[in-house]
């Protein structure tokens, strides 16, 4: 997934506005469809990069399914299976508005968690995947100690931010 050519940055912690400079002024992908086309193509690496031991995944997961009402199925973008038999929650998000749509993908992966625990899914982590971001997605999921973190991803870097980290 890396680009020799690529001048981004090095393995390491790195303050988040440089990072937001990056990732938001590359716009490689045309479409979210396109950033989920190249996700599944490279989901294994990704799984590398992120410390899943990756054993398959569905892409447009159905999480809930509601016979006979229109637009009640939920799907998540992503739904990665550990070989530890836990799984991943991930949303992909190629942003037009950055600030609305990440607080949409927090909106929806809180819904898909909620599910998942109804269904007693054992989940290892849940990701936020977008090409872009403000500082509104750090400060929402800090204040309120929400249980997901943030990939931002080019096709030839990508930074992970976790909570959990000490200093982010």
């Amino acid at each position: 997934m890396v680009d020799e050519k690529d001048e981004g940055f090095a393995d390491g912690h790195y303050p988040f506005y440089d990072l937001k400079k990056y990732f938001n002024s590359n716009n490689e992908f045309k479409s979210e469809k396109e950033l989920g086309d190249y996700i599944e193509l490279n989901i294994s690496l990704l799984c590398e990069e992120i410390g899943i031991n990756y054993k398959s995944h569905k892409r447009e997961a159905q999480i809930r399914y509601t016979p006979f009402k229109r637009g009640q199925n939920v799907r998540i973008d992503f739904l990665i299976y550990d070989q530890d038999g836990s799984v991943v929650l991930l949303e992909i998000k190629k942003p037009t508005r950055t600030h609305k749509e990440t607080n949409m993908g927090i909106a929806q992966l809180l819904d898909y968690i909620f599910l998942a625990e109804g269904m007693n899914w054992k989940i290892k982590k849940t990701y936020l995947l977008t090409t872009q971001c403000d500082e509104n997605f750090i400060n929402v999921v800090e204040r309120f100690k929400l249980p997901i973190d943030l990939i931002l991803f080019s096709k030839n870097r990508l930074a992970i931010w976790e909570k959990n980290i000490e200093g982010s």
